[in-house]
């Protein structure tokens, strides 16, 4: 922990007129307390973790007052990609993958930079057709995501965003993953919300490979989920694609569902993604 870190538990303490007696107990003494908050010395994650449960304070609440209320730098740059795709800005593409090709050759060791150039790469790929992803990355975030045994945050969202380059095989083993977590992520909103994002993305795949049967699989599942209306962008999402199968599959009133829901999306001030739903329905 740095001097911040104890700064910022002092804060949210006195913000809850709590003294540090108030959140002491037997493995945090008050005076390690103060010692902590005026970086005078260190605390080991158990007791920092303690600390905050002492407070009745979540470690991702303590994030947020530490970032002063802003994104993360991971998050910032994860929201700027998606912008970006979704307005087809090929420049602002390159721009961030010379950004992060730069960063892995001054730290090759961080495996999660790697992967976020492949990201990068990936969808590049997806707006430029003169631009393809090295396989030497795509099989190095498939090893990766092949090896990893507990999937989080960063693992979903990698994987949402390239499924379209990995082959049938792969995505089947990886899409039996991400179904696993959708229950175990149900009561933690913002988790779960990524799970459903994956998941749509892969429904989407399915349809794009022509494997209806995949595809209704995934539909009827993320349809039982019965999406609460905080996933608003989600549930249109979830239609379109449905509106996709019924189209793909010989039935016209699809093409009706997917307008509707791109229409309700622009109204919903998702103008970019909007614009690219209504692209995609003119070439169909």
């Amino acid at each position: 922990m740095n001097r911040g870190t104890g700064a910022v538990l002092k804060q949210i303490r006195k913000s809850k007129h709590l003294s540090a007696a108030n959140i002491a107990d037997n493995l945090v003494r008050q005076p390690q307390i103060s010692r902590f908050e005026n970086g005078k010395s260190t605390l080991t994650v158990d007791r920092f973790l303690g600390l905050l449960q002492n407070m009745a304070v979540t470690l991702d609440e303590f994030q947020s007052i530490f970032n002063e209320y802003n994104l993360s730098e991971e998050d910032t740059f994860r929201m700027d990609l998606a912008h970006a795709y979704d307005a087809k800005d090929e420049e602002k593409l390159k721009r961030m993958l010379a950004i992060w090709q730069n960063k892995q050759k001054m730290e090759p060791q961080k495996k999660y930079i790697k992967i976020n150039v492949t990201v990068i790469e990936v969808m590049l790929s997806y707006v430029s057709e003169n631009f393809k992803p090295f396989k030497d990355d795509i099989k190095f975030l498939t090893d990766y995501l092949m090896n990893v045994e507990d999937w989080g945050r960063f693992e979903f969202w990698a994987f949402g965003c390239c499924v379209s380059v990995f082959d049938n095989g792969t995505l089947k083993l990886l899409g039996q993953e991400v179904f696993h977590k959708l229950a175990f992520y149900k009561n933690i909103v913002g988790n779960y919300q990524r799970v459903v994002r994956v998941l749509l993305n892969l429904l989407a795949v399915w349809i794009d490979k022509g494997e209806y049967h995949l595809a209704l699989k995934y539909l009827k599942y993320l349809e039982n989920q019965n999406l609460s209306i905080e996933l608003m962008y989600e549930r249109l999402m979830l239609k379109y694609n449905k509106g996709r199968y019924l189209y793909k599959t010989g039935k016209k009133e699809g093409m009706d569902l997917m307008k509707s829901c791109s229409e309700m999306l622009e109204n919903l001030g998702y103008f970019d993604k909007a614009k690219s739903l209504t692209s995609e329905i003119e070439r169909l």
